[in-house]
């Protein structure tokens, strides 16, 4: 059995011509139809009343393709379930049925547990189909349409089931059976399989957690495996601790869900949309439970600061979410990626936008924005909203909006490979102004280094000064005081320090200082008479239940913080939310309510990156720890 390196459900759909069943007069394009005439057929449901096909090829223990026939007439739409399991099935006698049941033969394969999520791309020799045109599946990533008379090929990643048996290939012919079939004598394992796709938890710790329920390995006999020698060197251990550590959490948790399915037989009740203070929010948990991803999260172990009054999730997946006011609307954009694992699961890569007209009450969603890149910045002058993106990480360009809905035509602004992270507008100068930082590319280089610059329109742009030439210099962010003294605070990437560097008008010398913290994803905001600064931070306290902690995302244990930003330029903790793993770029907004809201991203909740909103008691906040 060897190493596989992702997950059961990072898959990509891909859609290819079958050979259709049907004559060449049957399979003329059928005349346009909306999504909502299209039959949904369940995939299990489908293969039992013969509308639906299925052959499933396991090219390895770690991957095959699955081949969907439509047998009808007319397009339909396919609801995949979660996961499924692959049984091989030895030559059968007349008379045997395919019943998912195990023949316990030596020469029987290990069966698989697989999934598939994404939505199917269009093979550009395939005729588009009406269910093609309407879109149907967009919105969920376990429907897609398949036309009538096609095949639709799927790739599926796989975890092994059945330890010690032969590994599976492409000669081998596979029966796909529901998870509920086939773990009918082991509850744990009919919820420990769906969980993978939940919480997509990497290969090698589904891997672990699946032998250890299905053919009751130890941890001990799971600690002892050796991979295949390679070269006459020796493998090392096919699993890690720390993905033993994570295995043993997923297989307590499907414990307990299968004790609770034990207590609460029939099927669970469906999720009602929220209500109260979230009534008017995007709906969540479609795709996921929204559970914790462990039960202490790093943010847990900070004590003594300011906590919101409430945290909810607002999108399933996404990063680097941007708050603002513009035309007394709030805004709310984020890329729709996992983190910084980017097109995983259902992400779409646009740049997605909500928009409240009651101070955050109600959220509406309006179309997505140009998704030139996943990077963009925004700064607001009068009525007319600036969008800065750093296309393909060289050039940044600018598009300008009125209502916050139609943009311009991207411009160039300023010269490669500088990203405009912080740009913002000053109503003192009349001037936008930004420190921007230049990119060469990844790693450290001679190249990195600050420029001020500024611009009276926020389309042509000039050279102020050079402010660090550092060569791990990044996001940077700025802020006046009344006497227009200027704070720059400077990302040191890599690194666990940032510079503090501070000029006064024109700007031309700097005093350069360094804090003993990292400053990533900060910007500046003023409450009151009080300025602060959200970043993300490095966990450097003594709670144990957050050091014994698995790794999520980075050793580091990374979360997000508020900082108070003293009058001597200190950085002092003030603020907390909810968060962990890949996390932060927080934004902050103050309501006419008396709230301050923050935007920000998290890994806390089923081991993803999604998008959270949260709310301060602004009194409360000012007030302080």
């Amino acid at each position: 059995m060897s190493r596989t390196r992702q997950i059961v459900f990072a898959l990509a759909f891909s859609l290819v011509v079958g050979k259709p069943s049907f004559s060449a007069d049957e399979q003329k394009p059928r005349e346009s139809t909306t999504e909502a005439d299209i039959p949904i057929v369940a995939l299990f449901k489908g293969m039992q009343d013969g509308r639906l096909g299925a052959r499933l090829i396991q090219h390895s223990e770690k991957k095959g393709d699955l081949f969907l026939a439509n047998k009808t007439k007319q397009p339909l739409i396919v609801q995949m379930p979660e996961a499924f399991v692959g049984v091989h099935i030895l030559n059968q006698r007349r008379g045997q049925t395919g019943s998912g049941q195990r023949v316990d033969s030596p020469n029987r394969a290990q069966s698989t547990g697989s999934s598939i999520s994404g939505n199917p791309r269009e093979n550009p020799r395939t005729e588009r189909s009406s269910d093609s045109r309407n879109g149907a599946g967009a919105k969920d990533a376990r429907k897609f349409p398949v036309a009538a008379g096609r095949v639709v090929k799927l790739p599926v990643t796989s975890v092994c089931l059945e330890f010690g048996r032969p590994t599976p290939n492409a000669n081998m012919k596979y029966q796909i059976v529901s998870v509920e079939q086939y773990s009918r004598q082991n509850q744990v394992l009919r919820e420990l399989i769906p969980l993978f796709v939940r919480t997509r938890m990497d290969q090698r710790i589904a891997q672990a957690a699946a032998w250890h329920v299905s053919n009751k390995l130890s941890w001990t006999e799971l600690s002892a495996l050796q991979k295949p020698a390679v070269a006459g060197l020796p493998g090392g251990p096919l699993f890690a601790a720390n993905d033993l550590k994570l295995a043993k959490a997923l297989v307590d948790r499907a414990g307990k869900l299968a004790v609770n399915r034990k207590n609460n037989p029939g099927p669970p009740a469906k999720t009602k949309r929220p209500e109260g203070v979230f009534a008017g929010f995007p709906e969540i948990n479609r795709y996921r439970p929204g559970e914790r991803t462990l039960p202490v999260i790093t943010s847990d172990g900070v004590t003594g600061l300011v906590r919101p009054k409430w945290t909810r999730c607002i999108s399933e997946l996404g990063r680097n979410p941007k708050l603002f006011r513009f035309q007394d609307n709030i805004y709310i954009t984020y890329s729709h990626l996992e983190g910084h694992r980017n097109l995983r699961l259902e992400a779409t890569g646009e740049i997605r936008v909500l928009r409240s007209p009651d101070e955050g009450k109600t959220w509406e969603s309006l179309p997505p924005q140009p998704a030139d890149d996943q990077e963009i910045e925004f700064a607001i002058k009068d009525e007319s909203l600036f969008r800065y993106e750093f296309v393909a990480r060289k050039q940044t360009h600018v598009r300008i909006s009125t209502d916050g809905e139609t943009w311009s035509d991207r411009r160039a602004v300023y010269k490669p490979p500088f990203w405009f992270w912080g740009v913002t507008y000053d109503e003192d100068s009349d001037a936008f102004w930004c420190a921007a930082h230049a990119i060469p590319g990844y790693g450290r280089s001679k190249a990195r280094q600050i420029h001020l610059i500024k611009s009276s329109d926020g389309i042509k742009w000039k050279f102020v000064n050079r402010v660090v030439p550092f060569d791990n210099s990044s996001e940077s962010t700025l802020w006046f005081d009344r006497d227009r003294t200027m704070t720059i605070a400077i990302r040191r990437k890599y690194d666990r320090r940032f510079n503090v560097a501070v000029g006064r008008p024109p700007y031309r010398k700097w005093d350069i200082s360094t804090r003993p913290m990292i400053a990533e994803g900060h910007r500046f905001f003023q409450f009151g008479n009080k300025l602060f600064m959200p970043s993300r931070a490095i966990y450097e306290g003594q709670d144990k239940r957050v050091l014994s902690n698995p790794v999520v995302f980075d050793k580091s244990k990374p979360y997000s913080v508020i900082y108070r930003v003293t009058d001597d330029r200190e950085f002092q903790p003030w603020a907390i939310m909810d968060s962990m793993g890949d996390c932060s770029y927080p934004y902050l907004l103050e309501t006419k309510d008396g709230d301050i809201l923050c935007a920000y991203y998290s890994q806390h909740e089923d081991n993803v990156s999604k998008i959270f909103l949260c709310a301060y008691d602004k009194t409360e906040f000012l007030k302080g720890p």
